[in-house]
C-alpha cells in the first residue's frame, strides 16, 4: 500500500558540494562542516549557533551508515566545532528546540535497511551533553516535529518502510516537563506523493511534483474492513499509475543515468513500467521525506554533489 512515492529524476553531470551562508540577500562561502552527512537534523539554537547531528556518513569503504556524531556551527566565527555525540546513531530523525533551550531529537533509522526507532534524547547546549528521553509510541523516520505554543512537541508522520507501517498517519505529543509521550488525533488521510525531474547538466529542464489521495486507516472490521482495504488498494494503484505516467513524460527517451530515493517499494513499482525499466539507475539512493518542491530541489543538489578529499603533501 502506498503512502509516498519517491523522488526519481535523471542525472547527467555532477558538481562539487559547497556550504554557504546568507548575508544581505547574497550568498557567501561558509566553512565546510567537519563531517560529510546525509539527512542529519539541523536546528538553530537560542544562542545563535546551529546544531547538526546524526545523519549518515561514509565509512572507510565509502558506504553511508547512520552516525551519532554532532557538531556546532558558530556564524560569528564562521567555524565548526565538535559537539558531544548522541547515544544512538540516527538518520532521518526529527529535532525540535524546546522552550528551555534544550533540543529534542527523536526517531530516525539506526542501521542500514531502514530500521527506524522509538528512542529519543535531549541535547543541552549549555553543558554540551545528551540525556535519554522517553520512547515514542511508534518507530518513525523522516517524520515531522513541531514545537507547540504550550511548550510541548507534536510529532507526526513516518516513511512507510519502517518498523511501524501505520505510524505515517498517527501523531503523538511529547511533554518535556513530564518526559512523557501521549497519543493524539491521527491525521485523517495520507497522500501518495511523487516528484520527478529531468536534468541537463546541473540545470532542471522539466519537473513535476504531485500527490494522489490514499485513504487513511479504519477501525472497522469484517466486511467493512475488506471493502476499505479494496478501496485503499485501488487508490494506491492509481497513485502509482499517476506517478508512472508523469515520470515517463518528464524523463523522455534518452537518459544517461537515473537517481532515485524515498520508498523502495514505490520506486520499484514505478520503474517496473517498460518505458522506465531500461534506464540505468545509479547511486546514491537519496533519503527523501514527503516529496515536495523544496525536497525535490534538495534531492537534485544532493545527487549533483560529490565527496572530495584533499590531501596536503
Amino acid at each position: 500500500m502506498l503512502r509516498r512515492i519517491a523522488v526519481a529524476f535523471t542525472l547527467l553531470a555532477f558538481g562539487p558540494a559547497t556550504a554557504h551562508a546568507v548575508e544581505y540577500d547574497e550568498w557567501t562561502p561558509a566553512a565546510a562542516p567537519l563531517v560529510v552527512r546525509s539527512a542529519p537534523v539541523t536546528v538553530a539554537l537560542p544562542d545563535g549557533r546551529a546544531l547538526v547531528a546524526g545523519g549518515s556518513a561514509p565509512n572507510a569503504d565509502g558506504e553511508y551508515l547512520p552516525v551519532a556524531t554532532a557538531e556546532l556551527y558558530d556564524p560569528q566565527a564562521n567555524a565548526w566545532a565538535p559537539a558531544a555525540p548522541m547515544s544512538t546513531p540516527r538518520q532521518g530523525a526529527a529535532a525540535t528546540v524546546l522552550a528551555d533551550g534544550r533540543v529534542l531529537v527523536a526517531g530516525g533509522t539506526v542501521k542500514p535497511g531502514y530500521w527506524d526507532t522509538v528512542s529519543a534524547e535531549l541535547y543541552d547546549p549549555r553543558t554540551n551533553t545528551w540525556s535519554p528521553a522517553a520512547d515514542m509510541g511508534y518507530a518513525r523516520m523522516f517524520h515531522r516535529a513541531v514545537a507547540l505554543a504550550d511548550g510541548r512537541v507534536l510529532v507526526l508522520g513516518d516513511v512507510t518502510n519502517g518498523n511501524d507501517p501505520g505510524a505515517s498517519q498517527l501523531a503523538e505529543i511529547y511533554d518535556p516537563a513530564a518526559d512523557r509521550w501521549t497519543g493524539t488525533t491521527p491525521m485523517r488521510s495520507e497522500r501518495g506523493g511523487f516528484a520527478v525531474a529531468r536534468m541537463a547538466g546541473d540545470t532542471m529542464v522539466e519537473s513535476k511534483v504531485g500527490q494522489r489521495h490514499v485513504q487513511g486507516r479504519t477501525k472497522a472490521g469484517g466486511q467493512s474492513q475488506q471493502r476499505f482495504a479494496r478501496r485503499r488498494d485501488n487508490q494506491a494503484r492509481q497513485a502509482y499509475e499517476a506517478a508512472t505516467e508523469h515520470a515517463a513524460r518528464v524523463l523522455g527517451q534518452r537518459l544517461t543515468a537515473l537517481v532515485t530515493g524515498g520508498d523502495h517499494v514505490a520506486v520499484d513499482a514505478v520503474l517496473g513500467d517498460p518505458r522506465l525499466a531500461r534506464f540505468p539507475v545509479v547511486a546514491p539512493w537519496l533519503a527523501v521525506p514527503d516529496p515536495r518542491r523544496g525536497v525535490l530541489e534538495q534531492a537534485v543538489a544532493d545527487a549533483c554533489s560529490v565527496r572530495m578529499s584533499v590531501t596536503n603533501r
